[in-house]
């Protein structure tokens, strides 16, 4: 793995970079390229680019990850896919985690969130984060596929809630809401055009709603993380512990205060991963 990958995935937001050191060699240079992968896309969706360019470059890498999952003589065009491409057969990584995360982006790319209901949400929620857990799962060495297909929608749903929570006035500018619509209803919230959502008093009411989803997704990820053995839930608990870090201190403060984000210190996440592999 090249010191490029390893430095993109370092100036990620991806927490569980902090922990990889303790992988094994190919284990961690496995994850390297999932993340690496991910924050590439992330990268180009964020970007000044025009959208028709953003989209073009999305489509450019549908074509990247049937290369990558086609047989063992094609060659990926990019060193993220080739690095990837590595990883399938030891890990046994999954097509459908890779383009569901990158079909996610060109969805809301080009679809407006007209009729954004539950299904559609917990949809979000996996594709976003929990196809990365699923990635993540098996390089760590889960074999456990019901488990795996579980607490990646249950993980996948605690932390992209809590980004969704976090970052809901970026979002908001970027014309995106990533809410049930149902939830802002039952608020009181008739209109959905993000900025309005954003100044209506009501909205704390709908982050309140939110947080309890969350809440309840995280509790059941704690649970069937006891099922895993203690190498691979020390490793996922390293990630998880920072994504509760920042729910715990947006719920702390109120769910009527939007900013300033909460931030995790290096020094904090270092704590928190020493929890994760010293508890019992």
């Amino acid at each position: 793995m090249s010191k490029m990958l390893k430095r993109m995935v370092k100036n990620s937001d991806h927490a569980l970079f902090v922990g990889l050191h303790l992988l094994s060699y190919k284990k961690r240079h496995a994850l390297y390229s999932v993340y690496a992968y991910g924050h590439h896309i992330n990268d180009i969706v964020s970007s000044s680019r025009t959208q028709s360019e953003k989209i073009a470059l999305l489509k450019a890498w549908q074509n990247e990850i049937e290369c990558i999952f086609a047989d063992k003589n094609t060659i990926p065009n990019s060193e993220v896919g080739r690095a990837i491409k590595r990883n399938l057969q030891p890990y046994a990584l999954l097509k459908s985690d890779f383009s569901a995360f990158l079909d996610n982006k060109l969805h809301y790319l080009t679809t407006p969130q007209a009729n954004f209901d539950w299904n559609d949400y917990q949809k979000y929620c996996y594709d976003e984060c929990g196809a990365f857990i699923s990635s993540a799962l098996r390089i760590l060495g889960c074999r456990d596929t019901a488990l795996i297909d579980n607490l990646s929608r249950n993980l996948g749903l605690a932390m992209q809630t809590t980004i969704v929570l976090r970052d809901i006035k970026d979002n908001a500018f970027s014309g995106n809401l990533y809410m049930p619509h149902s939830f802002l209803e039952d608020a009181g919230i008739k209109e959905f055009n993000p900025y309005m959502v954003l100044a209506d008093n009501n909205l704390a009411k709908v982050r309140c709603r939110l947080s309890q989803v969350a809440s309840d997704a995280f509790n059941q990820s704690f649970t069937l993380m006891m099922q895993l053995n203690k190498k691979v839930s020390s490793r996922l608990k390293s990630m998880t512990y920072v994504y509760k870090y920042y729910f715990d201190a947006m719920e702390k403060r109120g769910w009527e205060v939007l900013s300033p984000k909460p931030q995790v210190s290096c020094l904090t996440k270092l704590r928190l991963v020493c929890k994760a592999y010293l508890e019992k």
